[in-house]
């Protein structure tokens, strides 16, 4: 027994000197887990969106600049961004959320979308477009005639956008305005929806191409966008 105690001893000893270092370590592996989030988080903020004023027929414009805009929680915010190669290679896009002057002189939001890199042929199937998903559900108040979305539309150079437009989308059809062939000035975009009895959303999207080729890197500005709710 004499023998076997030293070895009870070290064993003990050993024990100790395992949970002292397993203690020591929690911190890390607590600040990994912290450290994990913000990277999460992080990669949600960086997520492109841009701006969006929505009047819900109150009177009442709500900013709608990000998922977490305070009275607009999710899923009732959702930008996305679709970008399918098809064959070829879909334009490579950076989206930014910026202030621009207006026509008039005033300084206004909107959404800056710099064309990096054009698509290459073929073109099948080519699609690229950034959108914003509106759920109704969550304003159960607002009027659910029509949806009518403004804004004004500018690149830094005449641009050719094969299959470009700004378009709504109530799960049941798509009305838009195209934006394939653009000059350097403004371009007022207007497009108005009756919306579907009994539809749960409604959708904006921003496409640069759809199956067809942009003539040359443009930086697109989508100024001062706005979504009214309206009664029929």
């Amino acid at each position: 027994m004499k023998a076997v105690r030293p070895l009870i001893l070290v064993a003990m000893f050993a024990g100790l000197l395992a949970l002292a270092w397993w203690m020591v370590h929690q911190p890390r592996l607590r600040l990994q887990t912290e450290e994990q989030i913000r990277a999460a988080q992080a990669a949600l903020a960086a997520q492109p969106v841009c701006p969006l004023a929505i009047s819900a027929g109150s009177g009442a414009v709500r900013p709608a600049a990000g998922p977490d805009t305070e009275g607009l929680a999710p899923p009732q915010l959702r930008w996305q961004v679709v970008r399918n190669d098809g064959q070829g290679r879909a334009p490579e896009v950076a989206v930014r959320n910026v202030e621009v002057a207006a026509p008039d002189g005033r300084q206004v939001p909107a959404c800056i979308l710099a064309v990096e890199a054009v698509p290459e042929p073929p073109f099948a199937e080519t699609d690229w477009r950034v959108g914003f998903r509106l759920d109704l559900s969550r304003l159960p108040d607002a009027p659910r005639g029509k949806a009518v979305f403004r804004a004004l539309v500018q690149p830094d150079h005449a641009a050719t956008l094969n299959g470009g437009s700004i378009y709504l989308y109530d799960g049941s059809k798509v009305r838009g305005q195209s934006l394939e062939t653009l000059s350097g000035s403004w371009l007022p975009v207007e497009v108005e929806t009756e919306l579907a009895p009994g539809t749960g959303f409604v959708e904006i999207w921003y496409r640069l191409a759809y199956q067809g080729a942009i003539s040359a890197p443009v930086i697109l500005t989508v100024a001062e966008p706005r979504l009214d709710l309206m009664a029929d």
